[in-house]
């Protein structure tokens, strides 16, 4: 009776320790979740850094692109209010005899 109630004590000893060394597991495992968890939302965070960072280069080239395209088409629209005027002007002075050439004149600047 005396072996049994050892070997009970044993089993009830060797259990505790490994209820302690699963508990521990389950610590550091809860541990390295938490910290894993943390390190995914700074990835998380610096991704979503990077893409605005992106989003808002490619809109100030936008916004360049967009510039340079309407000061090119203003200078279009004044050279070409310019050409206008000399028509008109070629027009009042010569009259309509002389108005073909000058058109074409015009037609060709452009």
């Amino acid at each position: 009776m005396t072996q049994s109630l050892e070997r009970i004590e044993a089993r009830s000893i060797d259990n505790r320790k490994a209820i302690a060394e699963l508990r521990e597991a389950i610590e550091t495992n809860r541990v390295r979740a938490e910290a894993d968890k943390v390190r995914a939302e700074a990835n998380l965070a610096a991704v979503r850094e990077e893409i605005r960072a992106k989003r808002d280069r490619t809109e100030a080239k936008i916004r360049a692109e967009r510039d340079r395209t309407d000061a090119h088409l203003a200078a279009v629209r004044e050279e070409m209010a310019a050409r206008e005027k000399e028509l008109a002007a070629h027009k009042e002075r010569f009259g309509d005899r002389n108005c073909s050439k000058k058109a074409k004149l015009y037609k060709a600047k452009k």
